[in-house]
């Protein structure tokens, strides 16, 4: 098992500047053309209403439904003290005997982590304010291979406030073609 390194395109260790605001997306004309299935990036037969796109290579594709190819996982302690950055790791690993192709957006590849208070309202959220290029990336991964992000979250909102002690909740999401790829919900508490 290896650990892609860090690359031009999405650093697999992203931590872009904050921005308030709602999360925005860039359309570029290639991907407008793209959409319209005028053409795809090489090797990627774009799909219609019946499924996702799909490679016209020989390796194994992605969707949003399969799970018995991709273990997405967020990796967080399970309980901190207030005012303590709270540092945060989304790995994707590839678990089939055969090479993985992710079609993930953005440039460098977006990565979002949502943390929920205990009324299930979002209290932060990594992608909040920024502005998403929606450029189609297809990223392979080797059998065993693992894509890496990380964050360090400093327990303020969205608004910019300290959140309170308690028990929130943490996911993560990889957006993809035809759908984001979400985590299993991760429990944080924050202690006084």
């Amino acid at each position: 098992m290896s650990v892609s390194p860090a690359a031009s395109w999405g650093t697999r260790l992203v931590e872009p500047p904050r921005r308030s605001g709602s999360i925005r997306a860039v359309v570029t004309p290639l991907v407008l053309a793209a959409l319209a299935g005028l053409f795809g990036p090489a090797g990627i037969a774009m799909a219609g209403p019946e499924g996702p796109i799909a490679s016209t290579s020989h390796h194994s594709t992605l969707s949003p439904t399969v799970s018995d190819s991709l273990k997405l996982r967020l990796k967080l302690p399970e309980k901190v003290k207030a005012g303590v950055a709270v540092p945060m790791t989304l790995r994707a690993e590839n678990l089939r005997q055969e090479p993985l192709d992710l079609y993930l957006t953005g440039r460098p590849i977006a990565f979002d982590i949502i943390v929920l208070d205990e009324e299930g309202r979002v209290a932060w959220r990594r992608l909040e304010g920024e502005i998403i290029s929606m450029v189609l990336r297809m990223e392979t991964l080797a059998p065993g291979d693992i894509l890496q992000f990380t964050h360090t979250w400093d327990q303020r909102s969205d608004a910019g406030d300290p959140v309170p002690p308690g028990t929130y909740t943490v996911r993560g999401e990889l957006p993809a073609e035809g759908g984001p790829l979400v985590t299993k919900a991760r429990t944080l508490r924050i202690t006084p």
